[in-house]
Parts: structure tokens; sequence; C-alpha cells
């Protein structure tokens, strides 16, 4: 129960810019399509919000899109989860983006793709960050 507990606040604090708590997973990158092949891309920090990706490229803010993050360890496990990400700001590093997290009755409208994560898909997937992170 901790656990939930745990995730629900961090997406409690995520209704302002930047005001959840980050964490950083050296281990996890990100894909995602511009036109040219999807590179894997470090990312910076990740939070219940958003996270930040550690890239030279820029896109126009406000642009949404589909992100695969995907975590790897030593073992040659892999994690992955696609999402909805909204570019909200850049800085000289790279690149934030927020979430666009919705509710698994809406994943069935015919213009939403089947992989996008929903909200508690994405809940399970962060909470395997935080607990790696703080062991």
């Amino acid at each position: 129960m901790a656990m939930w507990q745990n995730v629900l606040q961090l997406l409690r604090q995520s209704d302002e810019q930047r005001r959840a708590k980050r964490f950083y997973d050296p281990s996890l990158v990100a894909h995602y399509w511009t036109g040219a092949s999807p590179a894997e891309t470090p990312v910076g920090d990740i939070s219940a919000s958003g996270f930040h990706l550690k890239t030279s490229a820029r896109i126009y803010l406000g642009t949404i899109l589909q992100v695969t993050l995907q975590k790897k360890d030593n073992s040659g496990q892999e994690e992955w989860i696609t999402a909805q990400v909204r570019v909200v700001r850049w800085d000289e590093q790279g690149m934030g983006f927020e979430f666009v997290l919705l509710q698994k009755s809406m994943i069935h409208d015919k213009e939403i793709p089947a992989n996008i994560a929903d909200r508690k898909a994405m809940e399970i997937f962060l909470q395997g960050i935080i607990d790696e992170v703080r062991a």
C-alpha cells in the first residue's frame, strides 16, 4: 500500500511544471521519432509529471509526440513504456516533456494508439525507477 501512496503523492504534486520530485537513473533512455531514425537519447531526470532529455535537438514547444522510455540493467533485462508527451521547455542541456496521461477507458478510442500507456501503467513504471534509485 505504501508504494501506491508514494506514486499518488508524486502525481498530486505534478500540477505545476517541474514541481514534482525528480529522480535520475543513468540506465534510462528515450526513443522518439522526428522523421529520421529513432535514436537512443539519455534521460536527464524523470518525475511523475514528466522528464528531461539530454539532447541538442529542439522540437516546437507544445508539440505532442510518442516517446518510448526504456530502462536497461546490467543483466541485459529491459523494461519499457510508451507514453504521449508534450514539449514544455528547452534549456542548454536539452528539452523538458510533460506526460499526457490518459485514463484506460480513453485508450479504446480509435484515434489513440493501443500501445500508449495509461496513468496506471505509468505509475507502475515510475515506481520501479523510484524503488531502484532509493535502494
